[in-house]
């Protein structure tokens, strides 16, 4: 398979930009979870926190956090939320075990992320789909397989965006890397 790498010098500077934000945000996100009780906002903030967490490459932090979102998503009272943390952890703990060439754990939080159970309609994985931070980076690893049993299983959530899932699914299996656009920012 042959994947092009597309990163511009526009897209590095962005992607330096970004993380320092994400950096700044989980400083005013923790403060804000250590004042939030165990409620929804909680379990918001902590959603947020895992994101700028992984994003400002702050790893520890970013494991701590995905962990406890994936302990809490089965106590969550609102069912959408809690499969967006299912989602959300699973994705940053495939990531973090790339980083540590992990590629079987990797693999197994990918197809894990895409098992959210029933999404009501106003869901944001429904809405936008999946995050597809994690499946790029496996496929850029090798890993195709894998990554078409995911595309394959969020087509049960996102079925307004089954183009967008077969159109990938093609490319992947021409050799070519899909541009997910926004699907690596949700």
């Amino acid at each position: 398979m042959i994947y092009s790498n597309i990163a511009s010098t526009k897209h590095i500077s962005s992607r330096h930009a970004h993380e320092k934000w994400a950096a700044r945000s989980a400083v005013e996100i923790e403060a804000a979870l250590g004042l939030a009780s165990q409620d929804e906002v909680y379990g918001f903030l902590l959603y947020l926190m895992t994101k700028n967490s992984m994003i400002a490459k702050l790893y520890v932090k970013a494991r701590r956090y995905a962990e406890e979102l994936l302990s809490r998503a089965d106590l969550e009272k609102d069912r959408m939320h809690a499969n967006d943390s299912r989602h959300c952890g699973h994705r940053i703990l495939g990531q973090i075990a790339l980083l540590a060439d992990d590629i079987e754990t990797a693999k197994a939080h990918l197809i894990a992320s895409a098992e959210v159970g029933e999404l009501g309609e106003s869901g944001v994985l429904c809405s936008f789909g999946p995050n597809m931070v994690l499946a790029q980076d496996l496929l850029l690893r090798g890993e195709k397989e894998v990554v078409l049993r995911y595309l394959s299983r969020c087509s049960t959530f996102w079925v307004h965006g089954a183009e967008n899932l077969k159109h990938w699914a093609d490319q992947i299996e021409y050799g070519v890397l899909p541009d997910f656009r926004g699907n690596l920012h949700y």
